[in-house]
């Protein structure tokens, strides 16, 4: 019993073996060209596995102008204290 696999390699063999003339005593060579080309294109469309990234992890500024931090800015003057009132206590 053939799996999909090979028989997709003596499929490709066989066309390998026709476009190049049907030459006798070359069966073993087609073969192995046939196999590498499909183990080849089965490695390129395999999903590739996703890079494990922490979550903590901060994103990198991807242009230089984002790394340069803006410059200080001076701080408002906070409010002051307001003066006591000069104003006559009540009941006079």
């Amino acid at each position: 019993m053939s799996t999909e696999w090979e028989v997709r390699v003596r499929a490709r063999a066989y066309a390998i073996w026709e476009a190049e003339g049907q030459p006798h005593g070359r069966h073993e060579d087609h073969w192995h060209r046939a196999a590498r080309e499909i183990t080849g294109e089965d490695a390129a469309s395999a999903p590739r596995p996703r890079r494990a990234t922490s979550a903590k992890a901060a994103p990198q500024p991807s242009s230089p102008q984002a790394k340069k931090p803006s410059p200080a800015r001076p701080a408002a003057a906070a409010p002051s204290k307001a003066a006591p009132s000069k104003a006559a206590p009540p009941g006079r």
